[in-house]
């Protein structure tokens, strides 16, 4: 995802679905009451996918059995997906996208 998802607690989250069927100001701020001050503070993002709690790996696993798509194909996959992005690269398509980045040379002591 390159648009992370701002995650709230569960509590406040629920609270946050009902605030729209509350008429008066005076409902909407009793929604609110039992929550803590932790309640509204944002959750940091997490390894695995927000919405099934499976990290990318475990996901692709579980759908490549289900749909019987071995490794080796998603190998050869992989392997055409980077050559395409390679010779579109030396053709100029992304030419406006990418910015050449330079790193000094880490050696681990």
């Amino acid at each position: 995802m390159s648009d992370l998802p701002i995650r709230y607690s569960r509590p406040l989250r629920k609270r946050l679905l009902k605030l729209g069927k509350m008429k008066t100001t005076q409902q909407k701020l009793n929604l609110f009451k039992g929550l803590t001050s932790a309640d509204f503070v944002p959750q940091p993002p997490a390894v695995a996918e927000f919405s099934t709690g499976e990290v990318m790996g475990n996901s692709a696993d579980r759908l490549c059995a289900a749909l019987g798509v071995s490794r080796a194909d998603q190998d050869a996959f992989a392997k055409r997906s980077h050559e395409a992005a390679r010779d579109a690269t030396q053709a100029g398509f992304f030419k406006e996208e990418l910015v050449r980045a330079r790193f000094p040379l880490c050696v681990a002591v």
